[in-house]
């Protein structure tokens, strides 16, 4: 998939080597230079450049939650590149000179022999075990998580939860490799159907590219952490799987991708998946969600993918009251516990409202954030229309801004508080883009502030907003009609709408 990282052990040997090459070559020409008594610095004065590594290659590059991708790298900060000059110097000083290059080369040298072994260690290790599509997926689920689960929900079965995972996973990777998002919208949330669709809308007609995945394989899928809030539960999954991963012209046939795909190679990577799911929810043995069924009354309609609102009970399908829905996909390397007592203001507020919570916060400016990306490169306010403040929407500049190479390395809630009648939070995001002007990504990092009613209702939960007549998509534009039944929308979402953007520059910490 795009946006999933992708043998960043394999990056790390490959960068490893190629410095070692070239830290040999650069030794024997020291020690050749002092020995015709001349300095190995340049004496004609010319710039040399300092590169602090990304782990990027034009094949394998890191990416964390999704939000880029397997051949764009999120650039974490910290990665600058900076150029200086070299003086001459005199002759008497060449073999001094060349002796000290020779020590500072050595203590490199040695510290990329440790960087390779240890990255041959760990890609050879049990993070990710090694992959044979004649076996089946393995399962394991830690004994303490379930009984935490069964504590409260007595019919929760692992297996079947995990084979659940298994096969969304699957469909994610299908859909995402069809350029379709439509035939997961129901089981994922709000935050991951809209940005992965306006991703890909935006890498297709923008960028004029198409990722293509081929024989994606699940290895072994383990439950080993579950996170809880007051109105939410998270069990996060590792997927540890292997596939192959090309990007093609947009314009390519299925014939020349499938081509360009056999040809590459098929490696392993693992991914974490949260799922999420409304605090007392039992298990329903008698619904099958991913039969197209309605997890809350069972009703079967015909356009399962496209609403998810049920015709027949009115429940909206993915909001998270009914079953677990995929809420977020971070890379092994970028996961870690978080707890909700960590966020200022949070515990006070929490509860009081189904919308103010970690979860459906930081999915909602995930997804706040993809629609002002949108909204940039498009050269228009209105992808955000219904989800930002009329004053917001006129702060922004006119006039398209190419981007390329987004992709995003976290979405983390700072504070929330009350001022009045409304609850206000803040959220940090830390990306990365280039820019037609830009050799590579540079790291980006905004502020996002939220607002919401404090006595709102939210019947979607981590579901992304629908028509109120059909439950259809809403459309991406500030369109007043609904595609699909003809139905009026409303001006505005009634949720988390965004209030402004601050731009946080990290480099002087502020």
């Amino acid at each position: 998939m795009k946006s999933r990282i992708f043998g960043r052990s394999a990056v790390t040997i490959l960068s490893a080597s190629i410095l070692l090459f070239g830290t040999v070559f650069i030794a024997t020409e020291a020690l050749s230079r002092a020995g015709r008594g001349q300095s190995y610095r340049s004496s004609s004065s010319s710039s040399s450049r300092s590169y602090s590594s990304s782990s990027r290659s034009s094949s394998s590059r890191s990416s964390s939650s999704w939000g880029g991708s397997r051949s764009r790298s999120y650039v974490p900060n910290g990665t600058t590149h900076r150029s200086g000059t070299s003086g001459t110097s005199n002759s008497s000083y060449d073999w001094i000179w060349g002796l000290i290059v020779l020590l500072v080369i050595a203590a490199v040298v040695i510290f990329i022999i440790v960087k390779i072994v240890g990255a041959i260690k760990k890609s050879a290790g049990a993070a990710v075990p090694a992959f044979d599509d004649s076996k089946p997926t393995v399962f394991e689920f830690d004994q303490g998580v379930l009984q935490r689960i069964k504590s409260s929900d007595p019919d929760f079965n692992p297996d079947g939860f995990m084979n659940k995972a298994k096969e969304i996973a699957e469909r994610l990777q299908a859909a995402w490799s069809a350029g379709d998002m439509l035939p997961v919208r129901n089981y994922v949330s709000q935050g991951i159907f809209s940005r992965y669709r306006l991703q890909l809308e935006l890498m297709m007609k923008d960028e004029k590219l198409r990722n293509v995945v081929g024989d994606y394989k699940i290895i072994k899928i383990r439950v080993g952490d579950m996170s809880a809030s007051k109105s939410y539960d998270t069990l996060h999954v590792s997927i540890y799987a292997a596939a192959r991963d090309v990007m093609v012209s947009a314009d390519a046939t299925d014939e020349q991708a499938a081509k360009v795909l056999k040809s590459a190679t098929k490696a392993p990577f693992t991914e974490i998946y949260s799922f999420t799911r409304k605090v007392g929810v039992k298990t329903n043995t008698s619904r099958d969600w991913l039969k197209g069924e309605c997890p809350n009354c069972g009703y079967v309609p015909d356009n399962f993918s496209q609403v998810n609102k049920c015709s027949s009970c009115g429940s909206i399908y993915n909001s998270g009251e009914y079953d677990w829905v995929l809420s977020e996909i971070t890379q092994e390397e970028e996961w870690s516990p978080v707890s909700a007592q960590d966020v200022e203001g949070l515990a006070g507020l929490e509860g009081k409202n189904l919308s103010i919570n970690r979860e459906v916060i930081e999915d909602r400016a995930s997804f706040l954030f993809w629609r002002w990306i949108f909204a940039r490169v498009r050269g228009t306010s209105a992808p955000l229309s219904r989800d930002a403040t009329q004053e917001f929407r006129q702060s922004m500049g006119a006039g398209p801004e190419p981007m390329s190479d987004i992709s995003v390395g976290a979405v983390d809630l700072e504070n929330v508080k009350q001022e009045g009648g409304d609850v206000r939070s803040e959220v940090k995001v830390l990306w990365s883009r280039a820019t037609p002007g830009s050799v590579e990504p540079y790291h980006q990092e905004h502020r996002f502030m939220l607002s919401m009613p404090l006595t709102m209702k939210n019947p979607y939960g981590l579901a992304d907003h629908s028509c109120p007549g059909c439950g259809g998509p809403l459309p991406e534009t500030d369109a007043t009609s609904c595609s699909y039944c003809g139905a009026e929308l409303p001006a505005q979402n009634t949720d988390w709408i965004l209030t402004g953007t601050q731009q946080i520059d990290w480099e002087n910490n502020g």
